[in-house]
């Protein structure tokens, strides 16, 4: 089994280290790495699911032990991601979880 979504955060500017985020018309998801690097926002990816695990930490839901090399398929760069635009009290902290908002 498979899942698709667009990377919107990732490592590269420092505020997170062996996590991205990823999201689809659906919603998004935490996803923590075994290993650092290779993951770009606007990179669109299947993650195969074998060998990770989903698990909520803190309230947020992740995708623990993804490993880049196994688990992570680009399917394409550069896709634009255009935020969800909405007013501070429609923002639901479960609905929008590890999605970009402005």
């Amino acid at each position: 089994m498979s899942v698709y979504g667009v990377v919107n955060s990732d490592e590269n500017d420092g505020n997170f280290y062996k996590n991205v985020y990823v999201q689809d018309a659906t919603g998004g998801i935490c996803l923590r790495l075994l290993n650092s690097g290779g993951l770009y926002i606007g990179d669109s990816v299947r993650i195969y699911l074998p060998g990770t695990v989903l698990a909520p930490y803190n309230g947020l839901m992740q995708l623990d032990s993804v490993d880049v090399d196994r688990n992570i398929v680009k399917q394409a760069t550069l896709v634009p991601i255009q935020p969800l635009v909405l007013p501070i009290n429609e923002l639901d902290p479960v609905a929008h979880q590890s999605m970009l908002v402005r």
